[in-house]
């Protein structure tokens, strides 16, 4: 089931993300965020690049852990409400 539910959060991120993609706020956002990165590294010696480099990738995974943990909880709360939502089996059936 691991398999299956990582396969569906990689399919969400891939085919239904445009919306974050093109979003101006999240444009404005990782621009900002490049712009920052790249005032640092300028100020940085080689040693201090290859650190922040190191910060930015286990950030960037720990990100990438939280969203599908999260992406986890959200299915399993649709799977709970479509518990909810489906009728109970007829008592009066044969």
């Amino acid at each position: 089931m691991n398999d299956l539910i990582r396969w569906m959060c990689l399919y969400a991120q891939e085919r239904r993300m445009d919306g974050l993609w093109s979003d101006p706020e999240y444009r404005a956002c990782n621009q900002v965020s490049t712009a920052c990165i790249e005032a640092l590294e300028e100020q940085l010696d080689g040693e201090g690049r290859k650190r922040l480099r190191v910060l930015l990738d286990q950030t960037a995974f720990q990100s990438g852990l939280e969203q599908e943990y999260l992406f986890r909880a959200a299915l399993s709360v649709a799977w709970e409400l479509g518990e909810q939502l489906r009728p109970a089996p007829s008592r009066l059936a044969p």
